[in-house]
């Protein structure tokens, strides 16, 4: 449910986000907890746009229930306005220095940060961060939550860095930016992991379903042959030179040479069965 009501908000119902807010009776936790958060997306001022009630939510470790009613209760109270849109734009409602004491709860130290990140990405590989989005900080205030230190969050994105998949040499070369970094999954992934990594050339998931791919394409290509080849009551082995040509630079192409014997096999069936099927 998106609210579309503005309610006025006088002076007397306007507090700071200070102990005095955190310690109001009318206000359960998990709200004052999600008003922290929304002013300190809003950098202590503005309104805050682009996220989701799910998003929120991920963001609290809470439901999407949960911060809806959140919501409406912060709004009634009159500490929050919601402008209607999907998703809905916030507003916190509170005095210019309400961000002293969001920023000491919820934020980490992004340049520095930032700065670690981009030097082990320089030297390894990984995406480097050019721009700092509300999505980053909320990766890197994971990594402060969990590591602490400068030095601890250096050594986790070096550790990550050290997987290749992650810095490229994997078939769809993709690499891992500071946001993946920062993922609760990959977080407890790369703690759980021990020893070198495997040689991303290996047989992995993503290699398997690309051979799959590539093997029914090139039967595709040998079918489509086989049947003009029929149609124009030729020998396969007449137009087998310039095709056979054209397969391997296909196969070349994508790296997948090793299927052309089982391509070769595939094309002797399939004539075969195409050649002694009556013709209508």
């Amino acid at each position: 449910m998106i609210l579309d009501t503005y309610p006025v908000v006088r002076e007397r119902n306007m507090y700071k986000i200070t102990e005095q807010l955190l310690a109001l009776r009318d206000i359960p936790p998990g709200s004052k907890l999600l008003l922290v958060l929304l002013d300190n997306l809003s950098n202590g001022g503005g309104g805050v746009s682009g996220y989701t009630q799910l998003q929120l939510a991920e963001m609290l470790g809470v439901s999407r229930q949960s911060v809806n009613w959140d919501i409406q209760l912060l709004s009634a109270a009159g500490h929050l306005r919601v402008e209607g849109g999907r998703p809905a734009c916030y507003f916190v409602l509170c005095q210019d220095a309400c961000h002293s004491v969001s920023r000491k709860l919820t934020l980490a130290p992004f340049k520095e940060i930032v700065e670690q990140y981009n030097e082990v990405a320089k030297a390894s590989g990984l995406i480097q961060c050019r721009e700092v989005s509300e999505k980053r900080k909320v990766a890197m205030r994971r990594l402060w939550k969990k590591f602490k230190t400068i030095d601890a969050v250096r050594a986790y994105i070096e550790k990550v860095a050290s997987n290749p998949h992650n810095v490229g040499k994997n078939n769809r070369k993709w690499r891992a930016d500071l946001e993946y970094a920062g993922r609760e999954e990959v977080i407890a992934k790369v703690l759980e992991h021990e020893g070198d990594y495997a040689d991303p050339a290996t047989d992995t998931f993503y290699e398997r379903e690309r051979l799959a791919r590539l093997l029914d394409e090139g039967r595709q290509r040998v079918r489509r042959f086989c049947e003009e080849c029929l149609v124009d009551n030729v020998s396969p082995r007449e137009r087998s030179k310039s095709f056979g040509a054209n397969l391997k630079v296909w196969a070349a192409k994508e790296n997948c040479e090793h299927i052309i014997p089982e391509l070769n096999t595939f094309a002797k069936t399939y004539w075969k069965s195409i050649k002694e099927t009556p013709q209508c």
